[in-house]
C-alpha cells in the first residue's frame, strides 16, 4: 500500500516536469470562445440556401412534366409525343414532349402557328440549352452575367422558334399569332 501512496504522486510530478520541459507550450495554447458565426460561414449558408432553392426549383418543374406525362395519355407526331391538356402554362415544349392547352384549336391558323412554333423548340433541342443554363445557375448563381446570358439564351429562342414557324408568312402573321396567344 505504501508503494502506491508514493506511486502516485511521482506520475503527476512526472507529468508536470513533461509540461514544464515543453519549453514554454502551455503558454503558446489560447482558447477563443465563439459567439455566433462567422461572415464567411454566414455567407457559405446563404450560398448553399439558394443553390439548394435553385435545384428544388429545377427539381419540382421536372417533377410536374412527370406528372403531366402520367396523367395524361400521347400522341406521335412524327418523332414527337403530343399531350393535351389543360394544365396551367400550356402550350410549352421539352425536350421530345409538346404539352398542348385543349383551348387552343390546332384547326385554326393560330392554333398551327403556336403547333409549328413549339415543334422548333423540339427540333432545336432548345430544352438541353435551357436546363444546362439552369444547373451552371444552381451553382453560379451569384455571377450576373449567367442571368444575362439565361434571358438571352430565353429570348433568342423564341426569336428563332417564332422565325421558324412564321416560315414566309413574313411579319404580319408573327404579328397575328403573338397576339392571338
Amino acid at each position: 500500500i505504501m508503494h502506491q501512496i508514493y506511486e502516485e504522486p511521482s506520475k503527476a510530478i512526472q507529468l508536470l516536469q513533461v509540461f514544464q520541459s515543453a519549453d514554454g507550450y502551455l503558454e503558446k495554447v489560447t482558447v477563443r470562445s465563439h459567439e455566433g458565426m462567422s461572415s464567411d460561414q454566414l455567407l457559405l449558408i446563404i450560398y448553399i440556401a439558394v443553390s439548394t432553392i435553385l435545384f428544388l426549383s429545377i427539381v419540382l418543374s421536372i417533377r410536374k412534366i412527370i406528372s403531366l406525362v402520367q396523367s395524361h395519355s400521347f400522341q406521335w407526331i412524327e418523332k414527337i409525343k403530343f399531350i393535351n391538356t389543360n394544365a396551367h402554362g400550356t402550350p410549352f415544349s421539352f425536350f421530345n414532349f409538346i404539352f398542348w392547352n385543349e383551348k387552343i384549336d390546332l384547326q385554326t391558323e393560330t392554333g398551327r402557328q403556336i403547333f409549328q412554333h413549339e415543334v422548333v423548340h423540339v427540333k432545336e433541342k432548345h430544352s438541353i440549352d435551357k436546363l444546362s443554363i439552369q444547373l451552371l445557375l444552381i451553382i453560379f448563381w451569384c455571377n450576373p452575367f449567367l442571368w444575362l446570358i439565361r434571358r438571352e439564351l430565353q429570348l433568342i429562342h423564341e426569336f428563332i422558334a417564332d422565325k421558324k414557324s412564321v416560315g414566309e408568312r413574313g411579319g404580319a402573321a408573327l404579328a397575328a399569332m403573338i397576339l392571338g396567344a
